[in-house]
């Protein structure tokens, strides 16, 4: 399980398709670099998750 944890984030990252899009902006933003920006703090959610379910 830990490792389904580590996998989602990254392969969500790396699926191009799914955030390769022009036309979507927010706040002028790119949807690329605000979905970006988003990943990181869902990543370290993950990471949590992974980590406090280790340790028990």
């Amino acid at each position: 399980m830990r490792y389904l944890m580590l996998f989602i984030p990254v392969m969500v990252a790396l699926s191009v398709p799914l955030y390769n899009v022009i036309d979507n902006r927010w706040i002028g933003i790119p949807f690329f670099w605000w979905f970006q920006l988003l990943m990181i703090p869902v990543s370290v959610l993950f990471l949590l998750a992974a980590y406090l379910g280790d340790r028990k």
